[in-house]
């Protein structure tokens, strides 16, 4: 049996706390192990706080957009303009709904929102093997790494992976797993 077909939209001020709830749920089952409960709890109140959520609602040369399985949310994406490319800043799926190709319908929909881009990059934490190879499979390649994703002095490693729109992208159906 075929996953129902998600519904991608744009996330509006009253989705703000159940976005919040869906970081904080997707932090904890991704990142619990390597950096802790209580530095993801911290991440969640600061990176993923109501009023941070919320600045980005609407903001120009952005895209804020939410995933939606049978009318409930089970993902979030956010891409905006940054240095010459797209910075696709967070695009996470709770667990019950990975690789039910509802990731993909983000990423696609996160890149469609820029016709015109040149280049999209983000970050992954190394030992996220299921991102690395989500991205992966679908033409991200790494081009770096640092020790400071989400922001200055937040010591969290990572690797700098890039897609561009002359490379390939595994689009749903194509037999792939996705998430």
């Amino acid at each position: 049996m075929t996953a129902p077909r998600p519904t991608i939209r744009p996330c509006t001020l009253a989705d703000i706390p159940a976005v919040h709830a869906l970081l904080t749920e997707t932090w904890h089952a991704t990142y619990d192990g390597w950096l802790g409960v209580e530095r993801v709890n911290e991440i969640a109140a600061t990176w993923h706080s109501h009023s941070q959520l919320a600045a980005q609602v609407g903001r120009p040369d952005s895209a804020f957009l939410l995933g939606e399985v049978d009318g409930r949310l089970g993902g979030t994406a956010f891409a905006h303009a940054a240095n010459g490319s797209i910075e696709i800043g967070r695009l996470y799926v709770l667990p019950a709904h990975q690789r039910h190709r509802l990731g993909t319908a983000l990423l696609r929909a996160v890149i469609d929102a820029f016709p015109d881009a040149g280049a999209f990059q983000l970050d992954v934490e190394p030992r996220n093997d299921t991102a690395l190879a989500f991205y992966r499979r679908h033409g991200f390649a790494i081009i770096g790494a640092g020790t400071d994703s989400g922001g200055t002095g937040s010591g969290i490693s990572h690797l700098r992976l890039e897609w561009a729109p002359s490379r390939a992208f595994d689009e749903p159906g194509t037999g792939s797993s996705t998430t």
